[in-house]
């Protein structure tokens, strides 16, 4: 009787990740990067936390270290791609001033002089160290 019950049950019904499941997928990413200092490695762990969480509250965080590993590497526009997308997809997260900034830096190295200002311009606005480093990119820049 109730092998028939779980049988639908597990039929009809996506089994949901226990938030700790999600923690710890995200943690063991981050700690590629931040103790082990293997950005390749984080990377890939990073890629497929997104790939099997997207939904997960960790998910701007993971776009973040993604952006930033991207740019250490030299891949521009993977960078771009992850911290517009933090921007877009989630406007109210607390890495949005970070990514802003972000932005308006590699928008100016790539010389997008109007792109950098717009994202600078927003991230200044900020009352945070960030937006203080906008402010100042703004000023040093002449933007």
């Amino acid at each position: 009787m109730y092998g028939i019950a779980t049988n639908i049950w597990d039929q009809g019904f996506k089994k949901i990740p226990s938030d700790n499941i999600i923690k710890k997928s995200y943690r063991t990413a981050t700690n590629y990067l931040l103790k082990k200092r293997d950005m390749e490695g984080a990377s890939i762990a990073l890629t497929e936390h997104l790939a099997k969480y997207p939904e997960s509250r960790y998910a701007p965080d993971a776009s973040y270290w993604l952006g930033e590993i991207y740019l250490l590497q030299g891949r521009t526009q993977s960078a771009l791609s992850y911290f517009l997308k933090i921007v877009n997809e989630y406007p109210d997260h607390e890495k949005v001033v970070a990514a802003q900034y972000k932005l308006g830096t590699i928008y100016f190295q790539i010389g997008r002089k109007a792109m950098a200002r717009e994202m600078l311009r927003l991230a200044s606005k900020d009352g945070s160290a960030i937006g203080d480093k906008a402010k100042d990119f703004l000023k040093r820049e002449k933007l």
